[in-house]
């Protein structure tokens, strides 16, 4: 046990030194020896973490599911399943959005830079593919748990069907973030997230 808790901190140091200098100096300005260094490890220990370097960008997904799964675990039994959800989806964006509120172009450049990357790596081959797609599953089934609490609790009509319902909060999640990312004249805000996922539940009301 105690050498699995050593191998996930050094995923975890490793995906932090990279996290850091892509967002210094973009993702193709780093290099993996960079990203060792600066990491206190050897260029061998981080292959056998990530064995490409997309999957430092893929493991983003990983850190924002286990970012969701704490911030779920510390609701109040009282919060609704709309407010669980906005509160799960607002966190993230805004964790995102940070860096386009910095005031820095360079930092504004290089943060669009490397969410376009993110979105190459994802589809760089299909074992890339697939472990986005895991990810993607592994987000919905937590909204899955969420809406079934709703139902149980009478917050939404006994016939709706969750895991259609969880799709479509899938997609109204990435809809926001590709508005605020990459479409200066949408509206990605957190408000207009909100918006959506009032207008979503108020249909769905028993």
């Amino acid at each position: 046990m105690a050498k699995y808790k050593c191998s996930e901190r050094t995923h975890k140091k490793i995906y932090n030194a990279a996290r850091e200098l892509f967002a210094e100096r973009g993702y193709d300005a780093t290099s993996l020896i960079d990203i060792a260094n600066k990491a206190e490890v050897s260029v061998g220990t981080l292959y056998r973490h990530y064995p490409a370097k997309q999957y430092l960008l893929l493991y983003a997904a990983d850190d924002a599911l286990a970012s969701m799964r704490a911030l779920i675990d510390g609701f109040s039994d009282d919060m609704s399943c709309y407010e669980k959800i906005l509160a799960v989806m607002s966190a993230d964006m805004r964790d995102c959005l940070e860096v386009f509120d910095s005031g820095e172009p360079s930092a504004e450049d290089l943060g669009y830079g490397l969410h376009l990357e993110h979105r190459s790596a994802i589809y760089s081959s299909p074992t890339a593919f697939d472990y986005a797609y895991k990810n993607r599953a592994a987000m919905k089934a937590l909204f899955e748990d969420m809406l079934e609490q709703g139902v149980r609790n009478g917050e939404l009509a006994g016939e709706t069907d969750i895991a259609d319902f969880a799709d479509i909060l899938v997609a109204v999640f990435f809809r926001q973030y590709d508005l605020a990312l990459f479409d200066p004249d949408g509206d990605g805000s957190l408000g207009a997230l909100e918006r959506k996922l009032s207008f979503l539940f108020d249909l769905l009301k028993p």
